[in-house]
């Protein structure tokens, strides 16, 4: 996706991650709750997550969750087609 990007729009781009451990948010939270409710279980199909991340939170609030309608991108071919890119 990087690549179609930096090549369609003719932009350098460039993509920093966080030391592990160095920060932490809203969101690791959630994901710590939910990769607890998930333990020790075996997820097979999308539909389970739906399921299991509804049901993570013991107090409060469910998690909302909101069903993408649009298929997943494919950049396989995309990578092929621009090699060499730095």
């Amino acid at each position: 996706m990087y690549t179609l990007a930096a090549a369609t729009l003719n932009v350098n781009i460039l993509h920093r991650y966080l030391e592990k451990g160095q920060r932490q948010n809203e969101a690791d939270s959630i994901h710590s709750v939910i990769e607890k409710a998930t333990f020790p279980r075996d997820v097979y199909v999308l539909e389970q997550w739906y399921d299991i991340i509804k049901k993570s939170r013991a107090e409060g609030k469910q998690y909302t969750i909101v069903k993408l309608r649009e298929h997943m991108l494919d950049f396989h071919t995309l990578a092929t087609s621009y090699q060499n890119w730095s």
